[in-house]
């Protein structure tokens, strides 16, 4: 059955170096485009190739058959983080975020910047998960010590895409992040406006698909989402604690 090829043996095969047999399929047999070259792009931002465009078009393909988009914050709910030390245990809850809408009445996010309406868990999307748990594990946390070398790996973010669209959400406001560190993966570039504007960096990050964005989580470094003005434009978003 065409797209039957499972992520699972993609990522057998990119990532342990295991020679893939030959099959129809509509799945790329390329994943990752990371070289380990990072450019600066301003105080603590850094700029990175990641994935293949070709992978990226797939991911944006199955999030869009998956058919799972929800508010930013029930993403977040439903998520909860991983634990860096042990990646296959179950996810913990975000007990922080929890505590703060328990007795302070804080809703998820609500402090941060508006409600984004078109989230999809990257869970939603067979066999992403534990590809996404091996590629942080594998070249991202490696490059964020190299970055940050008084950072220890503890724990991150269940990743998600967002979406944003002429029909739908078109951009975000300012806002900051939360975690010590964030990263932005670009899906697309098929589309006009958009973007990561950093105002007090003086700087918008409209990188090619397949590449990241890493950056400080705080509120030393604010951004928006730059609206779109035509076409439909995916990230995928993951935070380190």
């Amino acid at each position: 059955m065409r797209g039957s090829l499972s992520f699972r043996r993609y990522q057998e095969a990119e990532l342990q170096k295991i020679p893939t047999r030959k099959k129809k399929s509509d799945f790329p047999t390329r994943i990752m485009n990371f070289t380990g070259k990072v450019t600066k792009v301003a105080d603590q931002i850094y700029q990175f190739t990641l994935l293949t465009p070709e992978f990226c078009r797939v991911l944006v393909r199955k999030a869009e058959e998956a058919r799972n988009w929800m508010p930013e914050s029930e993403v977040d709910k439903i998520s909860g983080v991983i634990n860096a030390e042990d990646p296959e245990a179950p996810s913990l809850v975000n007990i922080f975020d929890r505590y703060r809408e328990k007795y302070y009445g804080i809703p998820w996010k609500s402090s941060m910047h508006g409600e984004h309406q078109e989230a999809l868990p990257l869970a939603s999307i067979p066999g992403m998960e534990p590809l996404y748990k091996e590629i942080v594990r594998r070249y991202v946390s490696p490059l964020l010590t190299r970055l940050w070398p008084t950072w220890v790996n503890g724990i991150w973010d269940q990743p998600y895409i967002l979406k944003y669209s002429m029909d739908g959400q078109k951009g975000m406001g300012l806002h900051h992040d939360e975690e010590l560190m964030a990263m932005v993966v670009y899906l697309n570039d098929d589309y006009t406006g958009g973007g990561t504007h950093f105002p007090l960096q003086k700087v918008t990050g409209k990188p090619p698909a397949g590449s990241a964005l890493v950056f400080d989580g705080g509120i030393s470094h604010p951004h928006m989402g730059v609206p779109v003005t035509s076409g439909c434009r995916y990230l995928l978003l993951g935070g380190f604690q």
